[in-house]
């Protein structure tokens, strides 16, 4: 099912293991020369994503992005689920409908912090009709600030077993989200966005950011890595382990010294962007000669 709200955004819902997984894109004034698919992170949505939409839009790119089930306003249990496969059949499901409304186009999977995991997970697994992937600040292991005690993370792991749909807060201290104070209160008073997630989800998350490290030697496409600096949520030596272990003809990776988190959203985000648009025309290019 699709919405028309106006002819340069679009929006609808597709079924996937009988859950509803609601969808939306953005498309730029003129002609499209790209398309971005945007996965979003743990507890937030697809909206959350106006300002990077915004830009790429005036780069004449059409971006898309859906809510992983159990987030936003598609449907299941807040943040559960059993295994990662889960997120990865709502992700084919809207990227069939991309690549149907967009054939000819090159298409680049973006993804953040938890969706920056289901990314790299996806382009390692199958990256098949892709040309390239951008992740910024992958929550390849939680930030030692904020990550659960041994006794918690044995009691989760248990549960996980017994209890997988129990749930637990997700230990995401919203001031370090970001640094613009703005952006905080947002994120503190937006209805969409929660603060628990599952034992079953923390197991699958624990298993995806071991898969991801393990296979990054897999990569076969160009990707984009950015990470925060001042990262508080998830933790920066993570993401340089895995860009060690890949390809450096592939890879382009860039740490934002003193940026929070959602460097989309901090005081910097123009000089993200700028730097995210100069790769993306390096890889056009390469792609047309």
């Amino acid at each position: 099912m699709t919405s028309e709200r106006n002819e340069l955004h679009i929006e609808g819902v597709v079924r996937v293991d009988e859950l509803p997984i609601h969808w939306q894109g953005w498309l730029p004034d003129g002609e499209a020369r790209a398309v971005f698919l945007i996965v979003h992170g743990l507890a937030e949505h697809s909206g959350r994503y106006v300002e990077l939409v915004t830009h790429c839009r005036a780069a004449g790119i059409a971006c898309y992005g859906l809510d992983l089930r159990g987030h936003g306003r598609s449907d299941g249990l807040r943040v559960h689920v059993e295994s990662f496969d889960e997120y990865h059949r709502d992700l084919g499901a809207v990227r069939d409908i991309v690549v149907r409304r967009h054939p000819d186009l090159p298409l680049f999977l973006v993804g953040h912090s938890m969706g920056g995991v289901v990314v790299l997970r996806q382009i390692l697994i199958d990256s098949s009709g892709l040309a390239g992937a951008i992740v910024s600040s992958p929550a390849l292991a939680a930030h030692p600030g904020v990550r659960p005690a041994w006794p918690i993370r044995l009691l989760a792991k248990l549960l996980a077993r017994v209890a997988p749909r129990f749930q637990v807060s997700s230990g995401l201290p919203a001031r370090f989200v970001s640094r613009d104070p703005k952006v905080v209160a947002e994120y503190q008073a937006d209805p969409l966005v929660t603060s628990t997630a599952s034992s079953g989800w923390y197991h699958a998350m624990l298993d995806a950011q071991r898969e991801v490290q393990s296979r990054a030697a897999d990569l076969t496409i160009p990707i984009l890595v950015m990470q925060s600096g001042d990262d508080r949520l998830a933790d920066p030596s993570a993401t340089e382990e895995f860009v060690r272990s890949t390809s450096p003809r592939l890879v382009t990776y860039h740490r934002w010294t003193g940026l929070y988190h959602e460097m989309f959203h901090e005081p910097e985000k123009d000089d993200v962007f700028a730097f995210t648009e100069e790769w993306l025309e390096r890889r056009l290019t390469s792609i047309g000669s």
